[in-house]
C-alpha cells in the first residue's frame, strides 16, 4: 500500500495506492498498481525492499 504520493519510474502513485508485487525471477519483481492493471513497472526486488524501508510503502497484512 502506498503511504503517500509519490512518483516511481513512469508511475504516478497516490495515498491508499494498492500494489501488487510479482517477483518474476529472484532479481526482477512487477510492481502493478490493482486497480489500473495498465500501470506496471519493472523493477529490481531490491528497489521493492528498498521503498518499503524508505516507509514510500508497506506491506497489507
Amino acid at each position: 500500500k502506498v503511504i503517500d504520493y509519490f512518483l516511481w519510474g513512469d508511475l504516478k502513485l497516490g495515498k491508499g495506492d494498492i500494489l501488487l508485487v510479482e517477483e518474476t525471477d529472484r532479481e526482477c519483481s512487477r510492481v502493478t498498481v490493482k486497480h489500473h492493471p495498465d500501470r506496471t513497472l519493472l523493477v529490481s526486488s531490491k528497489a521493492v525492499e528498498s521503498m518499503i524501508f524508505l516507509k514510500k510503502i508497506e506491506r497489507l497484512k
